[in-house]
């Protein structure tokens, strides 16, 4: 229990600011996140470790439960635990359909969030699919970014957040293929935050036929149009996702270099992880942003990550 305690405060200090939550407060809530107004965000249930399904199934029933039992009635509460491999985790639920919290198909009253009944677990689990969204470690604090300032649930993708979108994304998205070579695994990330996106950008021509880029009008333009953006250095344009007939998906690269002309793919290990990973974040990211970002990928390297953090953790100890 003490253990409990424990995580639920180290996890609201390392992840929302000071004065907007409280522990053990109303019917049952574990932690009470607030905005600086104090007006509730949200309901959270906290469990110290979560390593089975049947404990996972169980907190879930137990923090709608908990919502059910309130003067008011969330279309959001989350789950906050530690997992098997010492990450943190909050599990975003939606309430908002009349189905998770007006179903009555079982006795809500007679129900105890504190030990929920076999049934009650299993019919709430089942309305809960398709409805959980997974933040893990540092995708907490933006998540909470996006969430206190306009209540959104989706993660908007910038510079600045970009390399902890990156460690995520090479944690939950596998491909069948071996990739040994990191620069094609950021490929493979650019190419797959982008979603197929290609951005346009404008092209102005004046009078004696120089190509200027952008917004800056110099001379007596003849022509204002626009152009595929080019993405040298990274062969960005060769990559494309696909879909197999059954199903299956997969990033193809096709080079341009028509003396070699082998294409290769890269297949997703699981189309269901690929959806659930991407269902936090908004794609593609604002077309200026990703000119930061790719501007700046080669940071996106792990030598460089643990370069960064060992400098962040120096210049916290001087």
């Amino acid at each position: 229990m003490a253990e409990e305690v424990n995580f639920k405060k180290n996890f609201c200090e390392r992840y929302f600011e000071k004065g907007v939550w409280d522990l053990d407060v109303l019917n049952e809530v574990d932690v009470l996140l607030k905005d600086k107004k104090g007006n509730t965000l949200l309901y959270i249930e906290a469990k110290y470790q979560i390593t089975n399904s049947t404990d996972h199934r169980k907190a879930l029933a137990q923090v709608i439960l908990t919502n059910k039992k309130q003067e008011y009635i969330l279309s959001y509460v989350a789950l906050i635990y530690q997992d098997g491999q010492k990450n943190d985790v909050l599990e975003l639920i939606d309430c908002s359909e009349d189905s998770v919290m007006h179903n009555n198909d079982f006795n809500w009253k007679a129900e105890k969030p504190s030990s929920p009944t076999k049934d009650a677990i299993d019919r709430i689990n089942d309305r809960l699919i398709g409805k959980i969204t997974r933040y893990i470690n540092d995708e907490i604090k933006a998540f909470y970014s996006e969430f206190k300032k306009s209540g959104k649930t989706v993660i908007n993708i910038t510079e600045k957040i970009v390399n902890t979108v990156y460690q995520a994304w090479k944690q939950e998205i596998k491909f069948k293929e071996s990739i040994k070579d990191e620069q094609d695994l950021i490929n493979l990330f650019l190419v797959d935050m982008l979603n197929d996106t290609v951005y346009k950008q404008s092209v102005i021509k004046d009078i004696e036929d120089h190509t200027l880029f952008g917004k800056v009008k110099v001379g007596e333009k003849e022509e204002d149009t626009e152009t595929d953006l080019i993405r040298e250095g990274t062969h960005l344009n060769c990559y494309k996702t696909d879909v197999f007939k059954d199903g299956t998906m997969i990033i193809r690269y096709e080079p341009k270099n028509k003396l070699y002309n082998r294409s290769f793919y890269y297949t997703i290990a699981s189309s269901e992880k690929y959806a659930f990973f991407w269902k936090k974040y908004k794609r593609p990211p604002e077309k200026n942003e990703f000119l930061k970002i790719l501007e700046r990928s080669a940071a996106l390297y792990s030598e460089n990550i643990e370069k960064i953090r060992e400098e962040n953790i120096r210049r916290v100890v001087l």
